[in-house]
């Protein structure tokens, strides 16, 4: 049996001290993760020269019609660190253009390695909008999305434990 422990919006993992006792760590700026991540992707998309602006939580359709809704769920993102340290996520991104039309539905998982948070996080979102789907409706090449009722995968993702116990000295190979 598992138990699923519900944190706060601004929970992005544990940090673990002596006797391997388990401690929140909260994102830097005090605002919840998905404000967080929304930040990163405009951010993103404005260096890339994309127009792009934030939309309402909740919103269900694009707000004009030259214009199209990325949606990204967060249903896991935690980072826990001992001596090395893991992020674990799995994201789920669909674009929607202004009628409520889902163009389409693409997914990331993983869990890697972290020498930067800030790299680690910008990696899991790139995975998720370089997905041959998304990038396919970005170029316009829409395709409408038949798989539109197909559910999240909330199955957890596997962790990959070893990596705690990698010293951090060594990580290059060097102790």
């Amino acid at each position: 049996m598992c138990s699923r422990v519900n944190k706060n919006g601004t929970f992005v993992g544990l940090t673990r001290g002596s006797y391997y006792i388990p401690y929140d760590v909260n994102t830097r700026s005090g605002q919840p993760l998905a404000n967080d991540l929304r930040a990163a992707l405009l951010g993103g998309f404005e260096r890339k020269g994309v127009p792009a602006q934030g939309a309402e939580a909740g919103a269900t359709a694009a707000s004009k019609p030259d214009a199209l809704l990325l949606a990204v769920s967060v249903h896991e993102w935690k980072s826990e660190a001992a001596i090395g340290e893991i992020l674990t996520y799995s994201l789920r991104a669909e674009l929607i253009d202004e009628a409520g039309q889902r163009l389409a539905t693409a997914q990331a998982r993983g869990s890697d390695r972290v020498y930067d948070h800030g790299q680690a996080g910008q990696s899991a979102l790139a995975s998720l909008l370089a997905q041959p789907t998304l990038v396919r409706a970005f170029g316009g090449e829409v395709e409408i999305d038949t798989a539109q009722n197909e559910p999240a995968q909330d199955a957890p993702v596997r962790k990959a434990a070893a990596e705690l116990f990698i010293p951090r000295l060594g990580r290059d190979g060097v102790y």
